[in-house]
């Protein structure tokens, strides 16, 4: 029997540890530069009129995944008020997480929007200076005071088809007497 080479923990070539090195010197430098963005971030929701009521706020989301219960912990960049409604306000820096065309930014703050009880995101680009209001319309969020309603003429156009189904049902039968 050949004997076993022993097992390795780390990298196992010189290339693997320059890479695993880099690996770590960019998160660290990407780590740094959202700090510093989120500062910067704070200042401009000031001058845009936000009041900041809360930095990195603490927050969960439960799903049910085949009735079991699941609960995520997220944990939002600031929680602002502006013209008395609250929003979650999330900052990007960097090309492409500023933009709503990224997929992992909207799907984030689709998140946020369905975890926090707020009226709306906002998404501050610390990079270009940039504050977006974002609606996102959901069907769970229709009933709360203030959000907007994707649903406002739903119960209307229900009660229409109803109607002309109960209308057409009686004049056919009507019609075959």
């Amino acid at each position: 029997m050949a004997p076993r080479a022993p097992a390795h923990d780390g990298p196992r070539t010189p290339g693997a540890a320059t890479r695993e090195s880099a690996r770590r010197v960019a998160a660290e430098a990407r780590t740094n530069r959202a700090s510093e963005g989120e500062a910067g971030a704070f200042a401009l929701l000031e001058r845009a009129g936000y009041a900041v009521l809360e930095r990195q706020v603490p927050g969960s989301w439960t799903v049910r995944a085949d009735g079991e219960a699941l609960t995520f912990g997220l944990r939002a960049d600031y929680l602002v008020e502006h013209s008395g409604r609250r929003y979650i306000a999330e900052v990007k820096t960097g090309r492409l997480a500023p933009r709503l065309s990224h997929g992992p930014t909207r799907r984030q703050l689709l998140e946020y929007s369905a975890a926090f009880d707020v009226h709306g995101v906002v998404l501050v680009d610390a990079d270009a200076g940039s504050i977006v209001h974002v609606d996102i319309d959901l069907f769970a969020r229709a009933g709360r005071e203030g959000a907007p309603r994707s649903t406002q003429g739903a119960p209307t156009v229900a009660l229409v088809g109803v109607l002309s189904l109960v209308v057409g049902l009686v004049v056919g039968a009507a019609l075959h007497q």
